[in-house]
C-alpha cells in the first residue's frame, strides 16, 4: 500500500514540474499597435493581431485601449497580420520565437 501511495505522489510531482517547466518555456510576442499623429503616437484600440504559421492560423488576439497586445507562443517561427479598421494591414515575416524569450514588435499602422 505503501508503495502505490508513492508512486501516486511520485508522478503528481514529474507531472506538476513538467507542466511548471510548460509554462515557463512558452513564449511570444507582444507589442503595441498604433498611428502616428503629430509628434505623439496614438494607440489603435481593438486591432486584430493574427498569428500564423504555415498558412495556418494559430490564434487571434485584439489590443487593449492602450493598443497593447500579448500573445503566448510555443518556440518557432510564425508571421504576424495586424488589421484594424480604417487602416492597411501590416505583415511581420518570419518572427522567430525562441524559448525564454519575448518579440516585442511596436506596429505603426497607416
Amino acid at each position: 500500500m505503501q508503495k502505490k501511495v508513492f508512486a501516486i505522489a511520485a508522478m503528481s510531482v514529474i507531472v506538476f514540474i513538467g507542466m511548471i517547466w510548460y509554462a515557463f518555456s512558452r513564449t511570444g510576442i507582444a507589442g503595441k499597435v498604433y498611428v502616428a499623429k503629430a509628434d505623439m503616437p496614438k494607440p489603435v484600440a481593438n486591432a486584430g493581431v493574427e498569428i500564423w504559421q504555415a498558412d495556418t492560423l494559430v490564434v487571434t488576439v485584439h489590443a487593449n485601449a492602450e493598443g497593447e497586445f500579448s500573445i503566448r507562443l510555443t518556440p518557432g517561427v510564425y508571421e504576424a497580420r495586424v488589421v484594424a479598421d480604417g487602416f492597411l494591414a501590416a505583415v511581420f515575416s518570419n518572427p522567430k520565437v525562441e524559448r525564454f524569450k519575448r518579440i516585442e514588435l511596436d506596429i505603426e499602422l497607416q
